[in-house]
């Protein structure tokens, strides 16, 4: 297990670039939570097409804990699977 600090600089958003090469190599998921519990920051859908971008690249599978999906502030919920180029699993 690799932890991604959540920072109020970074808008609670992990440093997938930040992470190492040799924790890369061994990954086989990405766990992300969002809307965030406790920080109730929100991904933008620029942060989810990164993060399949990331997925694809390094071959690991996305979970993305989406429990507080539906309290969104304005807009729609959004969901990493909404994401250009993500891919279902049947």
């Amino acid at each position: 297990m690799h932890n991604l600090p959540l920072t109020e600089a970074g808008n609670f958003l992990p440093d997938l670039d930040g992470i190492p090469g040799d924790v890369l190599r061994k990954a086989k998921a990405l766990v992300i939570n969002y809307p965030n519990n406790p920080t109730g920051a929100s991904a933008s859908p620029e942060f989810f097409a990164k993060v399949v971008d990331f997925a694809r690249r390094n071959n690991v599978v996305v979970i993305h804990d989406a429990a507080y999906a539906a309290l969104v502030f304005e807009g729609r919920p959004l969901s990493f699977l909404a994401a250009p180029g993500r891919r279902k699993w049947h």
